[in-house]
């Protein structure tokens, strides 16, 4: 910065902090303070002080809710939590993809759902921060005569396996779409690795049956047919429309 000294009457007899000031570096704290002080021929005095902020740091952001990577069941109540703050120049801007405070959509299952807070300081820095998170179900696992991971499953090839099993919302609603069912594979695996997700292939129902919802039992159920030809272990995977994967393992004799 510059500064400008002039008497006009009896003429600036002598100066100090008065050449130009030069700051680069990024300031902390209230600033950086820098005084001009001038006498004039008279004997008199003046001074002028200025505080100056440099902020080269971009804001901070807290994005509390909803949390990165979190699953909420589905028609939980979810509430967007989030603030900015920046030290030095102060917050220009804070905007999140929902105003604080406000609803989370959880009437949808689905997953990789986005949440962006974006911020600008009164320097112009900018940050952005954004939460992926998951819209589920409630699964609690196959219901008999399946026994869940990580229990094997034992079964005379070309018998049919009734898969069955419950989705639930926040609230304990039993869901009975059948959409809500993507896909339902099984696949070769060798009988002592570990559960994992597998490329199957599609599975065959008992005398072309499909899947269906049994409103009696509030469950899903699937009459999977496995062929006689089957030898060692498989892994059957149900895969949902909210993202997630479900498993169960079996050994064919």
């Amino acid at each position: 910065m510059t500064w400008d000294v002039d008497d006009p009457e009896s003429g600036v007899a002598s100066s100090t902090g008065c050449d130009e000031t030069i700051l680069s570096d990024e300031t902390s704290g209230t600033g950086t303070t820098v005084t001009c002080s001038a006498t004039n021929a008279a004997g008199l005095s003046a001074s002028e002080s200025v505080t100056i902020k440099i902020d080269k740091k971009a804001p901070d952001i807290t994005l509390t809710s909803p949390a990165d990577g979190a699953n909420y069941l589905l028609g939980a109540g979810v509430t967007a939590s989030y603030s900015c703050t920046d030290a030095l120049s102060g917050i220009a801007s804070c905007t999140g993809t929902l105003p604080d405070g406000a609803s989370i959509d959880t009437s949808t299952p689905g997953s990789d759902r986005s949440f962006t807070v974006d911020a600008t300081d009164v320097a112009g820095n900018a940050a952005s921060v954004t939460h992926t998170y998951n819209i589920i179900y409630s699964f609690n696992g196959f219901l008999p005569p399946i026994a869940n991971l990580p229990v094997v499953n034992l079964v005379t090839a070309g018998r049919t396996v009734p898969v069955k099993w419950q989705l639930l919302d926040s609230s304990a609603n039993y869901i009975s779409d059948l959409g809500a069912v993507t896909s339902i594979e099984s696949g070769p695996i060798p009988c002592d690795s570990a559960p994992a997700v597998v490329v199957g292939e599609t599975t065959d129902s008992t005398g072309g049956s499909s899947l269906r919802y049994d409103p009696a039992g509030n469950q899903f159920v699937y009459d999977w047919q496995t062929l006689k030809a089957w030898t060692g272990c498989r892994m059957l995977q149900l895969m949902l429309n909210d993202g997630t994967t479900h498993l169960a393992k079996f050994s064919f004799k």
